[in-house]
């Protein structure tokens, strides 16, 4: 069995599974508090897919892009776990996880994640027949230009936009369609049951790595961000011209046994 978390966004989830079955699921609105409930979240479903802790052969989580917070929270948890449970952890892309949604479509799918400032990280796929293909790299989007590609798109395959970005492009989709530029017969919005990652999706896509055994040791995954908080841009902004000089250090913490301390 393999244990899926998934905290990239509002909405966390929880599942256990394998290549035959999802034995349990749990989706909840956890509005970012995912700290406080991802532990107890993780005991409920073994305990509702009558799974023991010693059937888990590993942890996929997802790595983003996503928010900063919940991402840290979930591969956190996932990597402590791992540790505990002597179990290899596999990472995944959020987008892929989305994109997972849509096997067996026809559709040109687009993965829309909300990067704030009327932004969105997006990435296009494909289903080949076999596997869902990635046809582009993450990158950071404006709404407009992004939404106007999509259209250009329309002319040649029929698109779904899917994730939680929607609620960025929606307005300029309504815009669109009220001007006859968006045909909704060409270019959809995925179905709101589609618009969050699911910890199902992510064992399913998490598996191939375990089957084949292309597992990167748990302490080396990081999250993927794809750009700084908004804490470190302020950060740079304000420390600016030490940064200029690279006479910056990292700061050294020290850690010393409480009882040798007087």
């Amino acid at each position: 069995m393999i244990l899926g978390i998934e905290t990239s966004s509002a909405i966390a989830s929880v599942a256990v599974g394998n290549d035959k079955e999802i034995r349990s699921e749990l989706i909840v609105q956890a509005g970012l508090t995912h700290s406080e409930q991802l532990v107890p979240h993780i005991e409920a479903v073994l305990t509702t897919g009558k799974v023991k802790k010693s059937d888990i052969k590993g942890i996929a989580v997802t790595i983003g892009p996503g928010s900063f917070t919940g991402l840290r929270i979930g591969l956190g948890t996932a990597k402590a776990l791992a540790y505990a449970w002597n179990v290899p952890v596999v990472g995944v892309l959020t987008t892929d996880v989305l994109a997972q949604s849509f096997m067996y479509s026809n559709y040109r799918i687009c993965t829309v994640i909300d990067a704030q400032k009327k932004q969105v990280y997006g990435r296009q796929y494909e289903w080949n027949g076999t596997d869902m293909i990635a046809l582009d790299t993450i990158e950071v989007h404006q709404v407009p230009e992004l939404l106007e590609s999509l259209v250009k798109l329309c002319e040649t395959h029929p698109v779904v936009i899917v994730g939680d970005g929607l609620k960025r492009l929606e307005k300029e989709y309504a815009l669109g369609v009220e001007e006859g530029r968006i045909d909704p017969l060409k270019l959809a919005l995925g179905h709101e049951s589609k618009q969050r990652p699911r910890a199902s999706h992510v064992i399913q896509v998490a598996l191939p790595q375990f089957m084949n055994g292309t597992i990167l040791d748990a302490q080396s995954i990081e999250p993927f961000y794809i750009r700084k908080s908004e804490a470190e841009v302020v950060w740079d902004e304000k420390n600016k011209d030490i940064l200029a000089t690279g006479t910056y250090v990292e700061p050294t913490v020290v850690v010393r046994e409480a009882a040798g301390e007087r």
